[in-house]
């Protein structure tokens, strides 16, 4: 299931972009001192592909994916 969902996320992620002034407000939010965390039930290749482009930016915690797999 885990490959026919990754598929899916990734053709999803092509078309995928941020809402104006999102960066702008999660910059405000942190120099007020909230602390940030990202949930998401897109799965683990996907959300690290998304987040690759947001890293730097967001400077979230360590991911945890619904399809984590043991």
């Amino acid at each position: 299931m885990d490959t026919i969902y990754d598929r899916f996320d990734a053709d999803a992620l092509t078309r995928w972009s941020l809402y104006p002034d999102t960066l702008k407000m999660l910059g405000k939010l942190r120099n007020q001192g909230f602390k940030m965390a990202l949930v998401s039930n897109v799965g683990k290749a996907s959300l690290r592909a998304a987040m690759e482009k947001l890293d730097k930016l967001l400077q979230l915690p360590p991911i945890l994916a619904g399809s984590e797999s043991a």
